[in-house]
């Protein structure tokens, strides 16, 4: 939890037990006062027991006071700036380090099938999620796995061309890792993706190619993963 964030929490706290942060309460409209009240919208606390509030003040960079709106307005001074809200909500500044919702949301919704190691722990589960897509898809449609990961799946290694021409002779198959920097693909993919041995590497990307030149199966990073799936 970010120090910002557990101020935030430790304020939402001390106004559920009708505290004042800080030593601003009853100050009324001594002194400068707040630097910036919230008010006009639900103020979302994620504090149990006390989920919203109707006004928050703010002071120095810190949330001074929570609580309802006449309280909160006590602190108003001369130079306060009093924002309205307007029916919006005010939310603890959450942080999520590293996502890619809009990816997920595309490689995760069927006809995707997730095989992430969330889902699927061993390698042998992978390769029963890819025997069953293989026998429930018509010839020629294609087949979509989204999340391996050979670090955190029990035996699995990386994929090759040849092997998935073996798995899904009939049917173009991508899979994609669970890191989402590498994807593999049979014969069938690369050609619905007109991607050859001869195609060049995307900027900042690789097509993967053995001692003979031949596609490996193997992909990396963004551009030849899009060119491959799309």
């Amino acid at each position: 939890m970010t120090t910002s964030r557990r101020r935030f929490m430790v304020g939402m706290a001390a106004a559920a037990a009708g505290t004042a942060v800080g030593g601003l309460a009853g100050c009324g409209s001594r002194g400068p006062g707040a630097d910036t009240i919230f008010i006009g919208g639900p103020v979302v606390t994620a504090v149990p027991g006390f989920p919203e509030a109707e006004a928050l003040a703010v002071t120095g960079g810190r949330i001074t006071q929570v609580g309802s709106r006449d309280d909160v307005l006590r602190l108003r001074g001369s130079e306060t700036t009093v924002v309205d809200l307007r029916g919006r909500a005010l939310l603890p500044a959450f942080v999520e380090p590293h996502g890619h919702p809009f990816e997920m949301g595309t490689t995760l919704a069927p006809p995707a099938i997730d095989v992430r190691p969330f889902t699927v722990s061993t390698a042998g589960g992978v390769f029963q999620k890819l025997t069953e897509a293989v026998a429930d898809t018509p010839k020629g449609q294609p087949i979509l796995l989204n999340g391996v990961d050979p670090l955190l799946q029990t035996g699995l290694q990386s994929f090759t061309r040849t092997e998935l021409d073996r798995l899904a002779p009939q049917n173009p198959v991508v899979i994609i890792t669970n890191s989402g920097h590498a994807g593999y693909g049979n014969t069938a993919a690369f050609a619905a993706a007109g991607i050859t041995k001869t195609t060049p590497n995307p900027p900042g990307a690789q097509y993967l190619r053995g001692p003979d030149g031949q596609l490996t199966g193997e992909v990396r990073e963004a551009a030849a993963l899009m060119a491959l799936t799309a």
